[in-house]
């Protein structure tokens, strides 16, 4: 199946016409002018986290808000370590200035103006530490930009497309 959207729709490219066919015989999917149709949140999550995240995709499971990188738990990460790849996984793509990062995903009763660089530093370190594969030679998933007026930081789900 490809990437569900709204109304757990998906266009279903990846499954065979007969498991498709199966599927709907058994009351899981129906076909719409959309394309097919999951039938039941049980099985729409478990779509979400078998086939449209498989391969290294970081994403976090919406019933319960755990982090996943594929289909592996992200285990091991601290209270804003967590909070920080939260936050990226629900805001990806987009350049987050420091300041940004640090009044989203501190306590919100924490003075933001004490919060140093090298906080945050840690805190990115400590996730990357957790995502970024052992043997690359740069960031894959959570990548650094310079050269802007405040630096910050750009989170690619995927992984930083290639070429």
């Amino acid at each position: 199946m490809a990437e569900l959207q709204d109304g757990h729709q998906t266009n279903g490219d990846k499954l065979s016409p007969k498991v498709l066919q199966q599927l709907r015989s058994r009351g899981l999917c129906e076909e719409g002018e959309d394309g097919w149709q999951v039938k039941g949140w049980l099985l729409h999550d478990f779509v979400q986290t078998a086939v449209k995240r498989g391969l290294g995709r970081i994403w976090q499971r919406e019933l319960t808000g755990e982090l996943f990188q594929g289909n592996q738990r992200i285990e091991g990460l601290r209270p804003l370590e967590e909070a920080l790849l939260a936050f990226l996984v629900n805001h990806p793509y987009k350049f987050h200035t420091k300041s940004e990062i640090i009044r989203h995903v501190w306590p919100k009763e924490t003075h933001i103006e004490g919060v140093t660089d090298d906080s945050l530093y840690q805190i990115i370190g400590g996730v990357r530490q957790r995502i970024e594969p052992k043997t690359a030679e740069s960031h894959v998933y959570l990548l650094t930009k310079r050269g802007v007026e405040e630096g910050g930081y750009q989170f690619f789900p995927e992984g930083y497309p290639a070429g």
